[in-house]
């Protein structure tokens, strides 16, 4: 969720937000999951993520 919030504030976020302002924006359905330990899918997390 912090990912989320900081990305919230970003600049292009704050363009989108004030560009949609002006019209009539489409209906949207926002669907938010959140887990605490995923599994990479072949077992181990490429070296570009193990850092």
């Amino acid at each position: 969720m912090k990912s989320l919030k900081d990305h919230l504030k970003t600049k292009h976020i704050e363009i989108f937000l004030s560009e949609i302002a002006v019209g009539d924006p489409p209906k949207t359905d926002a669907h938010f999951f959140e887990a605490s330990s995923i599994p990479y899918p072949d077992g181990d997390l490429p070296k570009e993520v193990r850092g």
